[in-house]
Parts: C-alpha cells; structure tokens; sequence
C-alpha cells in the first residue's frame, strides 16, 4: 500500500468532484467552459468540458487510488 499515490488519486478524484458541483452551482466561474462552449457550441462545449475535466480525473483518481492500494508506486514509475 503507497499512500502517496493513494493520496494522489483522492486529491485529483477530489478536484474533479469539486468541477462538477461548481459547474453546476456557478458555471461562469469556468473560463475554459465559456472558451469551450464560444468554439464548439453549447452541447459540445459542455460535453468536453464535463470529459476533459470531470470524468477523465475521477477516472485517473480512481485508478491511482487503486493502484495505490495494491502497492504500485507513481513515485516508483517515475524515478525509473
């Protein structure tokens, strides 16, 4: 078990949770949602902001997390 890793992927897991709830409390806070939405529209703006950074870092903080649990190492990878 490395907790840094798992530490890692609760903060990045942590970070997407928070856009998902401020997105939807206060969107205009979100400069590259309002780029997003300006260049490809409404829908598709909104759609590759909620995967670019919502999903894909609970995602990757879940992984982390996991790998973290059955003792891979990020720092590990890194070094190497």
């Amino acid at each position: 078990m490395d907790l840094v890793t798992i530490s890692m992927g609760l903060v990045i897991c942590l970070y997407g949770v928070y856009t998902l709830v401020m997105r939807t409390k206060s969107p205009e806070k979100f400069s590259r949602l309002t780029a997003m939405k300006a260049k490809y529209g409404d829908s598709s703006g909104t759609a590759a902001h909620i995967l670019a950074f919502t999903v894909l870092p609970i995602v990757v903080g879940i992984i982390l997390s996991f790998a973290g649990l059955f003792g891979l190492s990020l720092l590990g990878l890194l070094k190497s």
